[in-house]
């Protein structure tokens, strides 16, 4: 059976046990992905920057004291330069 996005996040949602114990991709080929984050709740990269930029929805973590994330606040065409950057490491197959 393969990967099923919404088993697997509601374990690791609801488990604060196994909290960074999954594995991070890797930013090669992310043109060819269409699920992002642990729970594939985002199906492009532009969603994913759209999050990190603002962390709206960003899930509570109540275990750890100090927060681990902060909110880029990056401008619109900082977020543009960002993710063309990050389109960079898609290798193209001609």
């Amino acid at each position: 059976m393969g990967y099923v996005p919404s088993e697997i996040a509601m374990h690791l949602d609801l488990n604060n046990s196994v909290w960074g114990q999954f594995k991070t991709p890797s930013i090669r080929n992310l043109e060819g992905r269409s699920e992002f984050m642990h729970n594939g709740v985002y199906k492009n990269l532009r969603d994913v920057l759209g999050y990190y930029n603002t962390l709206a929805d960003a899930q509570v973590v109540h275990h750890h004291q100090n927060a681990l994330l902060a909110p880029l606040n990056f401008k619109e065409d900082q977020l543009e330069d960002l993710e063309a950057f990050l389109r960079i490491f898609t290798r193209r197959r001609d």
